[in-house]
Parts: C-alpha cells; sequence; structure tokens
C-alpha cells in the first residue's frame, strides 16, 4: 500500500496547470517554427538576402520586429522582382567578348 501512496501526485493542482497551459505553449511553438521556416524559404530559390530577425521578448519587441519584417520584406520584393532575374542572368550566361 505504500508503494501505491507513494506514487500519487503530491501537487495535482500544479498538473492541472501544467495541462490548460500546454496548449497556449504548443501554439506559440509552432507559430515561431512557421515563421522560421517561412523566413528561410527564398534559399530554397538561391536567394542570398536573408535577413536575421531579431529577438522578441515581448509584445512591444514582437510588434517592433514584425513591422520591421514587413517593411523590409515588400522592400525586398519590390526590388527583387529586378534584381533576382538579373543576377540570375549574370550567373548563367556566358560574357560575350
Amino acid at each position: 500500500m505504500g508503494e501505491f501512496l507513494a506514487k500519487l501526485p503530491v501537487n495535482p493542482p500544479d498538473g492541472v496547470v501544467k495541462l490548460v497551459t500546454f496548449p497556449l505553449k504548443a501554439t506559440a511553438d509552432m507559430n515561431v517554427a512557421l515563421t522560421q521556416g517561412w523566413q528561410n524559404l527564398p534559399r530554397l530559390y538561391g536567394d542570398t538576402n536573408i535577413r536575421k530577425a531579431g529577438k522578441v521578448t515581448g509584445i512591444g519587441t514582437g510588434l517592433v520586429e514584425a513591422a520591421k519584417g514587413f517593411t523590409l520584406g515588400l522592400a525586398d520584393a519590390a526590388t527583387g522582382i529586378f534584381e533576382q532575374p538579373y543576377l540570375g542572368a549574370q550567373k548563367e550566361v556566358p560574357a560575350y567578348p
């Protein structure tokens, strides 16, 4: 009987808190993983202009990083339309004498 009692949880409310907060933490971790995956996507088509995201420690730094990423992403998209074909042509077409 003593062995069975030793295996009982010592602090059941702790387990309930972990059970309730797990989906929230898992959702946040999934969002971070998706963000990092989308950030590395340009490497698949040979883009070398990839920026590292800053560290997000709270809502303030998260909003700053989101605004910066959105703005720089639009700028990269606008210039990449012209830059990527030009760089690809330079790399694959031999120079004429």
